[in-house]
């Protein structure tokens, strides 16, 4: 909720927002049959750090959303963007004529381990005040991961952003990004890094 209205104020947007589990039906109307329609399209912020949430919304995304996801423990966190899980969308997803991007990896995919079970009991109900009150998250790590994403949501709006990733530690005091290279997501999706650049007018 706080997010939301922070960028809300900031673009003078309406920003919808839940507090309550993700549901298919926030970003798909179903029709039966196998017809939907989009009821959300842009960008899709998720702040749920569990595995189950994870997994319905990258089921859930078509092509044409992209996908912001934060995530923390205790004093650290990450913040990764995507909009695809099929290879198809992202062969040539990378213009370097005008150094444009129209595709990359969904976190899930970036980031496997998102959708790993935790290794350890979870109080599903838990929100982010109680998990400070507890102990288990820094008192500034949710304050610190919401103005990472709103730093992220502002450089993509403005067409700057060039990472795919941000990895925070508040206890060592690093920022590590992840460059949004081919390169990179050759290595990562196991491919050739010709597969993934748009092949130029001057070489057609």
């Amino acid at each position: 909720q706080a997010l939301a209205e922070r960028l809300s104020r900031q673009y003078g947007r309406v920003i919808a927002y839940s507090v309550y589990p993700f549901m298919p039906d926030l970003i798909h109307k179903d029709w039966g049959g196998g017809l939907h329609t989009m009821a959300a399209n842009g960008i899709v912020i998720g702040c749920v750090d569990n595995a189950d949430a994870r997994r319905s919304i990258a089921g859930t995304l078509d092509f044409g959303n992209w996908w912001i996801d934060a995530g923390n423990g205790y004093s650290s966190g990450q913040v990764l963007i995507g909009n695809t899980h099929k290879m198809l969308y992202l062969e040539g997803c990378f213009n370097k004529d005008n150094e444009e991007v129209y595709a990359l990896p969904q976190p899930s995919i970036q980031l496997p381990s998102l959708l790993a079970p935790p290794t350890r009991p979870v109080n599903a109900n838990q929100d982010c005040a109680e998990a400070v009150r507890d102990e288990e998250q820094s008192p500034l790590i949710n304050q610190a991961m919401a103005v990472l994403v709103l730093e992220f949501v502002h450089r993509f709006l403005q067409g700057k952003l060039s990472w795919m990733g941000a990895y925070l530690d508040m206890e060592a005091g690093t920022l590590q990004t992840v460059p949004a290279e081919p390169e990179i997501v050759a290595r990562m999706l196991g491919v050739k890094v010709d597969t993934l650049l748009r092949q130029s007018s001057k070489e057609r």
